[in-house]
Formats: C-alpha cells, structure tokens, sequence
C-alpha cells in the first residue's frame, strides 16, 4: 500500500476561490468539471469579467484538470484570490519520511508552525528570481508546511507566486492549517512531531525571506 492511498484527509475552506479538483475524473467529467467553474467564476467575478476573461480561465482551469489527472497528491486545490485570471495550486500530500533532509541544509527561511489537528510542523519559504512573460525577472516565493510523525511527511505546498498573490491567499491558507486532519484507515490520527532546531514564529512570514 502506498503513502498517499495509507491516509484520508479532512479540512474546511471557507475562503473563496478554493476550488478542490476531484481525482479520477473521466474526459466527460473533466469538462463538465471545467463548464461548472468558468460558470461559477463567472457570477463571482459580476463585473470584473470581461470578454477575454473565459478563454484565459478556461486555459487554466484546463490545466489544473490535467494536472489532476497525472498527481498522486491527496488534494489538488486551485486558488483564485483575486477577480483576476490568476491561479495557484495548493497540493496536499503524505510522503515517505526517508530522506527528508534537515531544514538546516534548506536554501530558505523555516518557521515553526502549529495545526490544532495535526501537531507541529515547519513552514518552509523560498524565493527566487523567475523570468515572467517576457517582461524580466520578478520575485517570486514559494510556500510549503511539512509535518512530520517519524514516519512520513505531511506536506501542504503552494506553488511559485509573486508575493502579492500569496498574500492574497493567506486567510485561506492559515484557515485550511487550522482545519486539516489526517486519518489512516484504521481510524488512527496523525500526529506529527516537534521539528528540531526550527524558530517558534508566526506560520506567514513571506516578507522576512
């Protein structure tokens, strides 16, 4: 039995524009799944949609479906904070603890972080430079919470984005650290372990990269 298939996953997201991408979905149900998001985007949007808005939310949302298809991650959110066609993908995944190496050999800046449901954990920023749409380098961070039971890795993982979209995600990112449970199937909880050598900080500090 693999990681991913050993645990199931609970949490809320209250805030908007959290779109969780349902696993195994069929081509029919791909694009059904895609009609039914531009349609809701659309109506939250009002008037901020404008005549290019479809085909660029289509593409991504498109994309996000394909992604889906080929991840092994438990969830596969896509995040729309802004009225915007702008998405980040939040990926929530059990890994095998083996080789995680120590945050000190890290190249970015770990806090300590807390879940209520789930234990201690780290919160991992990076940030670097990336050439965006031709236009030239612009900052980016990357964000990701690993939890840890000894055994395997619990990793929530915000993809690459300038820091004013990330900021724009945070309500919905902390809400979701506060909500997440995780169970094997024996009814067992996960339950991770204090990181060593770790700051005791706030769980978002992307400014302090």
């Amino acid at each position: 039995m693999t990681e991913p298939d050993r645990w199931s996953v609970g949490l809320e997201t209250v805030a908007p524009g959290w779109l969780l991408i349902p696993a195994g979905m069929s081509e029919e149900d791909r694009t059904a799944w895609v009609d039914a998001r531009v349609a809701e985007l659309r109506e939250a949007w009002g008037a901020e949609w404008g005549p290019g808005s479809e085909d660029r939310v289509r593409s991504l949302l498109v994309a996000g479906a394909e992604e889906r298809s080929e991840s092994d991650a438990l969830l596969l959110f896509q995040v729309w904070p802004v009225f915007a066609p702008i998405a980040a993908m939040c990926r929530i995944a059990v890994l095998p603890n083996d080789g995680l190496p120590p945050w000190s050999e890290w190249g970015g800046v770990a806090h300590r972080v807390e879940a209520p449901h789930v234990g201690p954990g780290v919160q991992y920023t990076e940030r670097h430079e990336r050439e965006m749409g031709g236009a030239g380098l612009h900052e980016v961070f990357s964000t990701a919470l690993v939890f840890n039971d000894d055994r395997s890795a619990l990793v929530i993982a915000l993809q690459e984005m300038p820091a004013i979209v990330l900021n724009d995600i945070r309500d919905g990112f902390v809400g979701l650290l506060d909500s997440i449970r995780l169970q094997a199937p024996d009814g067992s909880a996960f339950a991770s372990q204090e990181p060593a050598g770790v700051l005791d900080d706030g769980p978002w500090r992307v400014e302090a990269v």
